[in-house]
Parts: C-alpha cells; sequence; structure tokens
C-alpha cells in the first residue's frame, strides 16, 4: 500500500494495449506487451477488462501469464516511485520514464555481454590488487577458471553470454568438470590444446565455484547482475564443504625418512628440505624466503620469527616457531640456508614421492584415488611437499595447546588451522586413560 502523499501508477487500457499510466506534471504510458480483445460491449467498455478491479478479465485466454505480466511491471514501477519518494524525490512522468528506459538498456547491454570478457577485466583487477598486496601467486585460481571459461566456449563451440549463467548452465559446466576432457578440440581457427583436464575433486571443484561465486559479486557491485544467491544456492547444496582425506607421516616415520641414506644427492637432498617442512610445517613460500637471521636464541632454544609470506599483507601474522635439534642440524649442514636445497616446487613433489617410494617404507594403500586410472594411490604416490605442514600439525596438535600451535603455523583462525588435520590416524587411547585414572588409596 501506498504512503500517504504518494502518487502511484495504475493500469490502463489503451486501444487494446495494456499500459502502465502514471500523471505527475507529465504523462507516462509504459507499454506491458500484452494486448486484449478490442472489442467493446454496449456501453462502450472493453469486454476483456475488469473496469472494478482494473485489470484484466477473468475470460482473458491465458489469463494467469497475462495477468502476471502486467502485475509484475507495475509493482516494479510503483517499487520505483516509492522508493524515491522515501528519498523525498517524487517523480515526473517524464523523469520516471526515463529511469525505465535507462533499466532496459542496461538489460540489453546484459544480453550482449560475453562473460569471458568481462572475466578478463575482472581477472585484470584482481591480478592488480595482488600485485600491490605481493601476493601474485594468489592469481594461479583466477587464471584457471579463466582457462576453464575458454576450453568449455571451445569445446561446445559457444560464446556464453553473462546471461546464460543460471542454474542449468552450472549443472552443465558442474558435469563436465567432473569427467575427464579431451586433451584438444578442433576449432575453425585450428587446433585447440585444453589447460583443463577434469575429473575434478570435490576440493578443486569447491574451488573453481567459489572463484564463479566472486566473479559475480564483482559483476553484482558493476550493477550488471542483480541477483547471485542461484550460485551460492548451487554451491551451497551440490558441492558442501567436504572433509579432505589426507596423508601424513607420523613422528617415527619422518625420522626412519631422514635416517635413509639415499645413494643419490639429488634424493638426500629433497629428503633433508621434506623432513625440515615435517618439523617445522612451513609452507612453500615460507621455505623459499626462509632466513637464518631470523633465529633467536640460536644456542638454547631456537625460535624462528618471521612474518609468514602467504599472509604478510592480510593478517601480517607472525611466525614464532621453535626449532627442534634435527631442524637445527638440517640448517647447520647447510650453513642456515636452505637455498642449496631448492629446486621448483613442480619438481620437489616429484622428488619426494621418488624418494618415499625407494625407501620401501611407504606402499601402503590409501583412501585417494587417481584422477586418471580410478586405482587406490600408494602413500608415496599421495604425498607431496605440502604435507610436510600437515605432517607437523597433525603430530603436534593433540599435545600442543592450540593457541601455541598457532603461533608456530602463523594462522589466525582455529578453523582454518584444524583443515590441515590427518583424520585418518588411529584413535590414541592414552588421552581418556590418563585422564580418567583412578588413583588408589592405600
Amino acid at each position: 500500500m501506498a504512503k500517504k502523499g504518494i502518487r502511484l501508477a495504475n493500469l490502463m487500457v489503451n486501444n487494446g494495449s495494456i499500459v502502465v499510466y502514471y500523471h505527475k506534471v507529465t504523462t507516462m504510458k509504459l507499454p506491458t506487451g500484452v494486448i486484449i480483445n478490442k472489442k467493446k460491449n454496449k456501453s462502450g467498455k472493453f469486454i476483456e477488462w475488469d473496469y472494478k478491479r482494473n485489470t484484466l478479465s477473468n475470460e482473458v485466454p491465458d489469463f494467469a501469464t497475462s495477468h502476471s505480466i502486467i502485475q509484475d511491471l507495475l509493482n516494479k514501477v510503483n517499487d520505483i516511485l516509492e522508493e524515491n519518494a522515501a528519498n523525498g524525490v517524487f517523480l515526473t512522468g517524464v523523469e520516471l520514464e526515463s529511469i525505465l528506459k535507462k533499466e532496459k538498456t542496461e538489460k540489453q547491454f546484459l544480453r550482449s555481454t560475453l562473460l569471458l570478457d568481462m572475466y578478463r577485466q575482472f581477472h585484470a583487477e584482481k591480478k592488480h590488487d595482488l600485485e600491490i598486496n605481493g601476493k601474485i601467486i594468489s592469481l594461479k585460481d583466477y587464471t584457471s577458471f579463466m582457462n576453464l571459461i575458454i576450453d568449455y566456449e571451445m569445446v561446445h563451440a559457444i560464446k556464453l553470454k553473462v546471461i546464460d549463467v543460471d542454474v542449468h548452465f552450472l549443472k552443465k559446466l558442474h558435469y563436465w568438470l567432473k569427467v575427464k576432457c579431451p586433451a584438444t578440440v578442433e576449432t575453425p581457427e585450428g587446433t585447440h590444446h585444453l589447460v583443463t583436464k577434469g575429473n575434478l575433486g570435490a576440493k578443486t571443484l569447491r574451488k573453481r565455484f567459489d572463484i564463479f561465486k566472486e566473479y559475480f559479486r564483482y559483476l553484482q557491485v558493476n550493477k550488471l547482475v542483480a541477483d547471485i544467491d542461484f550460485l551460492k544456492e548451487y554451491t551451497k547444496k551440490y558441492l558442501p564443504n567436504t572433509t579432505t582425506i589426507k596423508t601424513t607421516l607420523t613422528v617415527d616415520e619422518v625420522f626412519m625418512f631422514y635416517d635413509f641414506d639415499f645413494k643419490n644427492e639429488r634424493l638426500n637432498k629433497i629428503k633433508q628440505l621434506f623432513t625440515f617442512a615435517c618439523l617445522t610445517g612451513m609452507r612453500w613460500g615460507d621455505l623459499e624466503s626462509f632466513d637464518g637471521r631470523f633465529i633467536t636464541n640460536r644456542d638454547t632454544f631456537p625460535i624462528y620469527k618471521k612474518r609468514a609470506q602467504k599472509t604478510a599483507n592480510s593478517s601480517g601474522a607472525i611466525v614464532e616457531l621453535p626449532l627442534c635439534p634435527t631442524a637445527v642440524e638440517i640448517l647447520k649442514n647447510n650453513a642456515y640456508s636452505l637455498k642449496p636445497l631448492m629446486i621448483s616446487n613442480v619438481k620437489a613433489n616429484e622428488y619426494v614421492k621418488e624418494a618415499l617410494k625407494t625407501t620401501g617404507y611407504f606402499d601402503g594403500i590409501t583412501n585417494l584415488v587417481d584422477k586418471e586410472t580410478g586405482e587406490y594411490l600408494r602413500r608415496y604416490e599421495a604425498i607431496t611437499m605440502h604435507k610436510g605442514r600437515d605432517t607437523f600439525i597433525t603430530n603436534l596438535v593433540n599435545f600442543t595447546p592450540l593457541n601455541e600451535l598457532m603461533k608456530y603455523t602463523g594462522h589466525s583462525k582455529l578453523s582454518t588451522l584444524q583443515k590441515y588435520i590427518d583424520r585418518t590416524r588411529t584413535v590414541c587411547h592414552t588421552y581418556v586413560n590418563t585422564t580418567f585414572k583412578r588413583n588408589t588409596h592405600e
């Protein structure tokens, strides 16, 4: 219901066409696209118009659809009038018509706006933001999503528009990412080599759709889309956050690996680097930027105290990490530097798997499945450099106060720390038996 003093629009018949009529100083007649029979009764009134209710007569063919169209448009116009009146602006007919024309133009622009063109703009702005914050490594997920759009368009021989993105499209995209993608596809421009491999697991799928949501929030802020709830609901329903299956090393296994004598300098180097990661929980970026000058109390209880590379410009968390004797031993062997051990992250992951396999200690089967073969992975196949961080946290979490552990890892949220825990470990009975041990009185 209109507030007192606000003049609203209504419906009227204009030579058989239903229009939204509004008059204040000047007149606006907005066509609804609904037309009724021009036949009139003896009183000169249209037979398909209900003059008492000022709307369509129930006898109009496809009444429900036509009635919904004109009522929706009328409500939209009156919402604009009320919203402006609430701010003290009482629109004239010409002003109202101008607002509606602008909205129509924006919709027409949206219908022709290519999804990839707008994403490239979003990607460029994101890259600029990350460069300013010194976190350019984080751009890879956004680049992967851009390649995803390019590959999808090439495979399906289409040019996606922003307006094409609806629940039906999300289902098609979701299925396409779950199956194996072809290596190449022939296009009128020649052979296109796909970057997107497909066979994505739940965690990676969720990551891609999270980027999609962020992109659509960007479009919403720029007034290119009004509603993004459908994307949020789809992700929540079909891509819920799930517990990731992990495989880590126990403390004994870490030292078994470190004590193994590889007859190969390359593997002996990766042995030291991976062991150091397991004993410190450092991310790859922090291993790369390790600086021995930040070690304090070097001769008694050495602590490495340095701002974490990944969160340097966000939480700004400073890692305060006690170094165990073996970690210190590795540093001493390399003049308190990790540079003699560093290689590319890709090569490091490859060499870690080779070294673990060589020991023969890590052949056990896991619940992780190979994307290509569908076969269950051996432990050595499932372990990467980042599993050093998982190993460090998992081995300490049940013995260390969480506030202390978060200082070691540089986490500011407990929920983030918990994502690193290997929940496949065997339940330890010690805690319950020790806590509830009954004292006997002689």
